[in-house]
């Protein structure tokens, strides 16, 4: 069985309180954010990554600045990935 995109997304998520690893955290959220790339790139669309997009875009990486917040762009494409579906939807 593969694993989902938004499987990553909720492992990584989950890691962040596994206080036996805290270094998974920061790795498991490289990974997340991977699959998501490769999502965007692969064309995948699907309810998965629209799941696992809005998932990264609610539970960030904590940034030092606000200006290396890059959260509000995985909200943005999953608003593109679910835009279609919901116009075909009529």
């Amino acid at each position: 069985m593969r694993a989902d995109h938004s499987d990553y997304a909720v492992c990584a998520i989950a890691s962040r309180h596994y206080c036996a690893r805290p270094e998974l955290y920061q790795e498991a959220m490289k990974y997340a954010r991977l699959a998501a790339g490769s999502c965007l790139i692969g064309g995948q669309k699907s309810i998965e990554a629209v799941q696992a997009y809005i998932l990264l875009s609610l539970y960030p990486v904590p940034a030092r600045r606000w200006e290396d917040d890059r959260s509000f762009m995985y909200l943005g494409l999953a608003i593109r990935l679910v835009f279609p579906r919901l116009l075909g939807a009529t």
